[in-house]
């Protein structure tokens, strides 16, 4: 038993202390950056812009563009925006602060449940605010990862609170229990078929979860429960996957049951057998099942889905490791990531074990640990994940610990607060050394603006991937693109076409495989922009054998006719493809024969830098590296200098951001380099300057 306090919460009012509190640390530590987003140079027409590309998508969605319009996140977006009158902007970057509070009440109820309520707090902060989480859901970062954790967290967490209802230890003579605990079958149904309705990669934890709830119960429920258990978890997998037919269909079975008291052991035993085997099939179970498999069979990067679908007969490139939020996860930075430091991550896998022995249910939480643990394969992202699991370690474990060792409620709030204060820290630390990082200069998105007025409403912009959501809001047109689109079919088009080394090479490339999106996406008699968004470019050339797709595109590069096109094309350069360059030209020169690339090669040059211009000479930390030629990027224009060096290195030198690039005569030649530097008139021929925001972008419509 554990001593008294002198002055003493309720459980209800331990449960609100430590709910409010989860709530002001979450909200505050995502607003110390704010005063950093109040400069202007973060603001376009009056709007903030975001800081992930991923943003940009969801609000297209709302504005009724792109491929995610009837996304369920997106109509969670449209009906913020159609019922407060917000600006679609403005709940864009306000929603981590709308919605990651809300992970605070299912964290805050389970621990009240289980009657450790001040564990709440360090599980809750660690799960709202925790490293691997806050790096992704800070001010602007409006994505599906604000809500990703909350129906998931909710389902696991009332998943628990069942079984530890059907734990024989804590098993009462109730009359009402069997009510009492269908109901809350019912509600991790309901809690979990939300989940994979908000976001379908939830499946990875709740398939798991499920698999170990089965266990759990058999291992723990008393003997006499074990029909209870049976049409329980029958209740959840039935609502959770198997629609609405299957739901009703166990939901009568599960009423019946109650009623018929005395049902005898075979026939309850044989029903349950049945029904399951029905609601597999009458659901979608398998195609959820193979889709995880075939999610995570990707994230492994084993293989692109050129390779794993077997599509093509020639090699596509994979985009996976260029991605940030996908590469791997050292394992150095585990402990850091999921905690944030190794102290709190051990402590935190202690204590997952130490209040797991204790309180069986709780094991269903190791998934979430799993996946956190995974993100050294699967990439960073999944380390999100892992907070909740040493968030519920530390939190639950604490809390247990302390009751086992009979401390007072004053007590153990003490150490709870203390432990929150150790477990923020790191976060804490990491929002000070951090600040706004929009995902595109103003002067970009200024340019997708102007393109609004400037293009036709079937018009179809070529900018690099990186930003095709971002050209679909601000321009409300059809990209090339984009990062739904950025595998294979469309990366390797849109590469060749940034690395081409004429402009009468990116043009027709431009003409061809716009043309071809178009066609392929035109048949359902959709309009033109829908067609751009649901078109595979690559759909004709698939069809060709190895040699004659590669001689189809060598010959068209040099035809005397125009590809014919349907539909204006415009071309976008700006001076962020140059931090971007050694990609984009390792995919622009990649062999559809061979499967590997020869790209140019650029480097930013840090440091100080000296040239000699008489002998055209760069000086960098005193090794000398002679030019053919160098552009000077200044206010006024581009100032152009040559060399009689036949070295093939050229430099960039932009006096207005400061930065110095050195690159190759493959990559210096390359149109995303040439014309974002040169006089519009020297691609007249093939196209035609539009939109003139030199040096930062340059928007050319194809003739």
């Amino acid at each position: 038993m554990t001593s008294s306090s002198r002055f003493s919460l309720s459980l209800n009012g331990e449960f609100w202390l430590a709910c409010l509190l989860v709530v002001f640390t979450t909200v505050s530590i995502r607003l110390t950056e704010l005063p950093l987003w109040l400069n202007e140079a973060f603001m376009v027409s009056g709007e903030h812009l975001m800081a992930t590309h991923d943003a940009y998508v969801w609000l297209a969605g709302v504005k009724g563009i792109g491929n995610f319009i009837n996304d369920p996140f997106t109509r969670i977006l449209s009906l913020l925006h159609n019922a407060s009158g917000i600006p679609l902007a403005s709940i864009g970057f306000w929603s981590p602060i709308i919605f990651i509070p809300l992970l605070a009440v299912p964290v805050c109820l389970l621990a009240r449940f289980l009657r450790l309520p001040e564990g709440g707090l360090v599980f809750g902060i660690l799960a709202t605010a925790g490293l691997g989480f806050l790096v992704r859901t800070r001010l602007g970062f409006c994505d599906t990862d604000i809500v990703n954790l909350i129906f998931p967290v909710a389902m696991v967490s009332t998943l628990a609170l069942w079984l530890d209802g059907m734990d024989s230890a804590n098993r009462t003579e109730d009359a009402a229990r069997r009510y009492k605990q269908m109901g809350w079958a019912l509600l991790v149904g309901i809690l979990g078929k939300m989940s994979v309705y908000v976001y379908p990669g939830s499946s990875s934890i709740l398939l798991p979860a499920f698999g170990l709830a089965v266990l759990i119960g058999l291992w723990r429920s008393h003997r006499e429960d074990r029909f209870l258990l049976g049409n329980g978890l029958l209740l959840i997998f039935a609502v959770l996957f198997a629609g609405w037919q299957g739901g009703l269909l166990v939901g009568a079975w599960a009423i019946w049951v109650m009623i018929k008291k005395d049902m005898p052991a075979g026939v309850q035993f044989g029903g349950i057998a049945v029904l399951f085997v029905a609601v597999i099939f009458l659901g979608n179970f398998f195609e959820i099942v193979q889709a995880l498999v075939y999610r995570l069979y990707l994230y492994t990067k084993v293989g692109t889905p050129d390779m794993i679908s077997n599509a093509t007969g020639f090699k596509l490139p994979d985009i996976a490791q260029s991605v940030r939020e996908a590469q791997n996860l050292d394992w150095t930075l585990i402990g850091p990531r999921l905690g944030g430091n190794w102290v709190v991550f051990v402590l935190g896998m202690l204590g997952f074990g130490f209040v797991a022995w204790r309180r069986h249910a709780l094991l269903v939480f190791l998934p979430f640990l799993a996946l956190g643990i995974a993100s050294v394969k699967f990439g960073n992202r999944f380390a999100m994940y892992g907070t909740v699991g040493v968030g519920m370690g530390l939190g639950l474990g604490l809390s247990e610990f302390l009751q086992v060792l009979g401390q007072s409620q004053g007590r153990r709030w003490i150490a709870q607060l203390v432990m929150a204060c150790v477990v923020l820290w790191p976060s804490a630390v990491f929002m000070q050394e951090v600040g706004p990082v929009p995902v595109l200069p103003r002067t970009y998105a200024e340019t997708f603006v102007e393109l609004r007025d400037a293009t036709e409403t079937d018009a179809l912009l070529w900018q690099w991937w990186d930003y095709g959501y971002a050209g679909q809001y601000y321009a409300e047109r059809a990209t090339f693109g984009d990062g739904s689109r950025q595998s294979g079919p469309w990366l390797y088009p849109l590469a060749r076409v940034h690395c081409a080394a004429s402009p009468r090479e990116a043009a027709q490339l431009i003409r061809y495989f716009g043309q071809a999106m178009l066609d392929s996406g035109s048949m359902n008699n959709t309009d033109a922009r829908t067609a751009l968004f649901r078109g595979n470019p690559v759909t004709e050339i698939r069809e060709m054998d190895l040699a004659q797709a590669q001689k189809f595109l060598s010959d068209l590069v040099v035809d005397d006719a125009n590809w014919p096109t349907t539909m204006p094309n415009y071309f976008i350069v700006s001076w962020e493809n140059l931090r971007l360059a050694s990609w984009i030209s390792y995919y622009g020169n990649w062999d559809i024969a061979s499967g590997t690339s020869a790209p140019g090669k650029i480097q930013q040059v840090r440091g100080e830098v000296r040239m000699d211009s008489a002998a055209g000479t760069l000086v960098v930390g005193g090794k000398s590296t002679l030019l053919d030629s160098m552009d000077v990027v200044e206010d006024s224009g581009t100032r152009h200098f040559e060399w009689p060096n036949g070295t093939g290195m050229h430099v960039v030198v932009n006096q207005m951001s400061r930065q110095v690039f050195l690159m190759d005569a493959k990559m210096y030649r390359s149109m995303m380099v040439q014309m974002l530097l040169r006089p519009a008139s020297d691609f007249a021929e093939e196209f035609t300057l539009v939109v003139d925001n030199s040096p930062w972008t340059r928007t050319y419509k194809v003739r």
